[in-house]
């Protein structure tokens, strides 16, 4: 432990202690203590302060702990701590904080008579385990430790001193933080602290460089006790002080093993973030928890249903726990436009899992959750799944219907990686993981890959060109991908049919990613794709355009040139000067182009025969008229169809403009209920 000797109180702390405290003087020499009363049984501990000896209660045979204080021999800063702890203690009273019953002075020495937790430490409890705590477990201690130190932030106070080893447990295994002996009590004007305390394995890095700190290093505490309860040792260790003081303040620490969920081991490292600003407060901790231990609890049931390990009863009671927990959860639908009857068909995925991006192809389906776990479904059989060869080779020609996974799989490949944003194209999926890697897998024939390569990649693979630098945005059409870098720089690779990669002036297949050919000042900010079409947005607010112009769906062709240049394939980017607003969203389709600006507006660029998606001609971008419920800035997401758009709005309402084509078997049935397939308004697709 750090020798508390060398750091002092400031001259206006000092002070303040005082003056609040008053030092009890009045208290302890009037509350003396009477030692017929109890009967010594052992010493439990020592530690710089004093002895913590066991005694019993006579009057009611009750054990407590005597915290012994030599005061006599301490400075003044020391003699603060000793009182520190006692002021702490008395106005805290939570089921898993140690509980404090008095204070006495005797000869010198102030006695704290406190509960005693007779499990001993959670550092003794952990030395003991000969294999890994299940999360379960882990999380059901974890939980105790976030409510106790949820309770004392609420009240301005950090304990500055937590460890495993002032974690105590009682018989009945409830778990207490106790040893506030150099706790702070922080000022209604949320001062920070900046005496240097702690134990050196579990202190933080704005502790260790001597900066002023406040909770958060009491939340970086809570991950390093989280760490090692997974791991069965320190987070951080090193051969000596220096040593490991250099680790702390880098961060680095070895990987949680990966029998850990992902969202298990992304609250470790979002309380371990070196940037005390990004860490969780205690409240957000103990609610990700919460939702960890129900998640955990369900699938205990859940794999005890399924295993027909379970009783009738325990059925009952799992059947209770379903309906009583509420859980937030995702669903995705799927609507088929080509339908007479719009109707939404939900996919199936895990129970109470939060999807927060979606990606697909026309037939394999991507899903990321806010654990970062990646659940796949649908054709695989060239490997865009991720999840391996999941059939064997034949010389049958056709899919094989092995290689089709019908509900959502974890691709456990990927488990650990964190996994910020994925794309979905023609045969192949690609990744970005939070430490900037890009990984991808599927069909070697897509050239999507991100490397030369003659063979599928069944499982995620590294895109090795881009190990140098740090991808802050990528998306993809069915056959080409796009990525942003932070420094702004746009690379593209695959097939360049229409000139959607903005890299060559002719019809090319690129393999590995390429720089985007824009002069060397031009800063890309973001980037979108479409199926033989790219957009970007520059730092300036500039968009610019590159590949298939079909019925001028880029806006590259203005009025006074339609009948002079022929701009139906655009090679290199170029700006779109009709879009004169800054835009905040852009899709595009084969035949259309539909933007919305920061404004709240729409834009609508392409084929527009029929008149349905807006007033004007395909020209120049035309603005559509929104209903009155689809006022500016209630509009969150676009899509652009072929001859329809969808948009949707805070409300969570879809909305549907054009037409769309019914498949042929239906056309009867429309017929016969004298409807059209031609939607001349705006309509809401269900509910």
């Amino acid at each position: 432990m750090v020798d508390f000797k060398s750091f002092s109180f400031n001259s206006k702390a000092l002070k303040n202690i005082q003056n609040d405290f008053n030092y009890r003087a009045a208290d302890l020499s009037t509350r003396h203590l009477f030692w017929e009363n109890y009967e010594k049984v052992r010493v439990v501990g020592k530690g710089a302060f004093g002895t913590a000896i066991l005694y019993r209660r006579r009057l009611d045979g009750d054990l407590v702990v005597m915290k012994e204080v030599d005061v006599t021999y301490m400075n003044a800063s020391e003699r603060l701590m000793a009182i520190n702890e006692v002021k702490v203690l008395s106005i805290l009273d939570h089921p898993n904080i140690v509980s404090f019953y008095n204070n006495y002075e005797w000869e010198g020495k102030l006695l704290i008579e406190m509960e005693y937790c007779e499990g001993g430490t959670l550092a003794e409890f952990l030395s003991f385990l000969s294999k890994p705590l299940k999360e379960f477990e882990i999380l059901t201690i974890f939980n105790q430790i976030v409510s106790g130190i949820t309770y004392i932030h609420d009240r301005n106070i950090l304990h500055r001193d937590l460890k495993t080893a002032n974690i105590f447990m009682t018989k009945e295994k409830i778990f207490k933080i106790g040893d506030f002996g150099i706790s702070k009590i922080l000022g209604t004007h949320r001062e920070g602290a900046s005496t240097v305390v702690g134990t050196p394995h579990y202190i933080s890095p704005e502790m260790c460089e001597g900066k002023s700190y406040d909770k958060k290093t009491d939340i970086w505490a809570l991950g390093c006790i989280l760490y090692e309860m997974a791991c069965l040792h320190k987070t951080f260790e090193g051969t000596n002080l220096s040593a490991l003081v250099n680790k702390i303040i880098k961060g680095k620490y070895d990987p949680v093993k990966r029998i850990y969920s992902a969202r298990f081991q992304k609250l470790i490292g979002e309380m371990l973030q070196r940037d005390p600003t990004l860490r969780p407060h205690a409240h957000e901790i103990q609610n990700d928890v919460s939702e960890l231990l129900i998640k955990a609890r369900l699938n205990r049931y859940e794999s005890e249903i399924y295993s027909n390990e379970i009783s009738t009863g325990a059925m009952l009671a799992a059947d209770q726990l379903y309906r009583s927990i509420k859980v937030w959860r995702s669903l995705i639908f799927e609507v088929n436009l080509r339908e007479p009857n719009l109707a939404l068909n939900k996919f199936d995925l895990p129970f109470s899992e939060r999807v927060t991006q979606f990606a697909r192809s026309s037939n394999h389906f991507l899903s990321l959750t806010d654990t970062s776990s990646i659940y796949v479904w649908g054709y695989g059989g060239k490997g865009q799944l991720g999840l391996g060869r999941l059939s064997k080779p034949t010389n049958a020609t056709g899919p094989n219907p092995a290689d089709w996974v019908p509900k959502a799989v974890l691709v456990d490949e990927l488990s650990g990686k964190f996994v910020t944003k994925l794309v979905a194209g023609e045969g192949f999926s690609i990744f970005i993981c939070k430490n900037g890697l890009v990984m991808s897998c599927g069909s070697a024939e897509s050239c999507c890959l991100g490397y030369e390569t003659e063979e599928n990649s069944y499982t995620p693979k590294i895109i090795n060109e881009l190990l140098g630098y740090n991808v802050q945005d990528i998306t993809s059409g069915p056959r080409h991908v796009m990525i942003v870098t932070d420094e702004g720089k746009a690379m593209a690779w695959g097939r360049n049919i229409d000139g959607q990669l903005g890299i060559a002036e002719e019809s090319v297949t690129v393999k590995t990613p390429t720089p985007v050919n824009f002069a060397a000042n031009i800063v890309i900010k973001r980037v979108f794709t479409g199926p033989d079409a790219t957009m970007f947005i520059d730092d300036r607010d500039v968009v610019w355009a590159c590949g298939s112009n079909e019925y001028n769906k880029l806006g590259i062709q203005e009025k006074s040139l339609i009948k002079k240049m022929n701009f139906s394939r655009i090679f290199a980017p170029k700006v779109v000067k009709c879009i004169k607003d800054k835009v905040e969203s852009i899709s595009l389709s084969h035949k259309n182009t539909l933007i919305l600006l920061q404004n709240g507006s729409l834009l609508v660029l392409g084929l527009n025969e029929t008149g349905r998606i807006s007033k004007g001609s395909n020209i120049v971008a035309e603005k559509i008229n929104l209903l009155p419920k689809m006022s500016q800035n209630s509009i969150t997401k676009i899509q652009a169809g072929n001859d329809f758009l969808l948009a949707q709005t805070f409300e969570n309402q879809v909305y549907f403009w054009g037409i769309r084509e019914v498949e042929e078997e239906s056309k009867s049935l429309l017929q016969n209920q004298e409807e059209t397939s031609d939607i001349s308004e705006v309509i809401k697709i269900g509910k």
